[in-house]
């Protein structure tokens, strides 16, 4: 919207915004399944059918999570190195080994600096980071002193603490950039606003299943169906660390 200067007597200007539409396409289709035999059900101590639903449940969710971090390969996406956040990464740095180091404070700054000068919003904003990086972020100062308050919820969602107003979380799922001699590996971290990315889950993760008479077992399949996609480019960075 635009703001107009407004003349006495003079009725004020109505605007008529235009709206584009954004495509989505709804192509991920992933499963999880397993069956268990009624010889192995009851020998077993625990309920094995319970027990593997959820690990299976889990890597449904890790995959989910894992096609979102593989969205920083889109065309224009920011990445920069860790340790200052304004270097951009590349592979071919330092003899084709690249140029990803460990996050420091002035790198967080820095990507947050990035957000602020194209006006994303302060609300919602996130840092998720690969364990790699818990250890570097607890020698950060700023991250520590907070950190001593306790954040309740921790072991529930992988939310570790919070730096210069951003949450950071830790997760595995994190992407992988291997350098240009193609056996230096880097992890990509995100610094972000909740907008710059969509989930569309058109199939929630779901659980079937039955009893299979010529196996003699019980079969089960998890399974969702979703989208992903960069909706605003200028609301995320990727801040690239070592793997070593």
């Amino acid at each position: 919207m635009t703001v107009t200067a407004k003349a006495t007597g003079v009725d004020v200007t109505f605007q008529n915004p235009t709206e584009t539409k954004f495509d989505l396409s709804i192509d991920q289709h992933f499963e999880s399944s397993f069956k268990v035999e009624d010889i192995a059900q009851a020998q077993a101590f625990a309920d094995l059918r319970a027990e593997y639903t959820r690990s299976a449940g889990y890597a449904m969710a890790k995959k989910i999570d894992a096609t979102l971090h593989a969205l920083h390969t889109t065309a224009s996406f920011v990445r920069k190195v860790g340790s200052d956040g304004s270097t951009a990464w590349s592979g071919s740095a330092n003899a084709n080994a690249g140029n990803g180091a460990d996050l420091t404070e002035a790198g967080i700054r820095n990507a947050i600096e990035i957000l602020d000068l194209a006006n994303v919003p302060e609300n919602d904003r996130y840092l998720v980071i690969n364990p790699r990086q818990k250890n570097v972020m607890l020698g950060i100062g700023r991250f520590t002193e907070y950190d001593k308050t306790g954040v309740a919820g921790t072991i529930y969602n992988g939310m570790f603490g919070e730096v210069f107003g951003v949450r950071v979380y830790v997760t595995t799922a994190t992407a992988t950039l291997v350098a240009d001699d193609t056996t230096t590996n880097y992890d990509v971290n995100y610094l972000f606003q909740k907008d710059a990315f969509i989930l569309a889950m058109q199939k929630e993760v779901r659980t079937q299943g039955q009893y299979w008479l010529p196996s003699l077992s019980d079969v089960v399949v998890v399974d969702a169906i979703w989208g992903k996609g960069v909706y605003r480019l200028n609301h995320a960075v990727a801040l690239i660390t070592p793997q070593a």
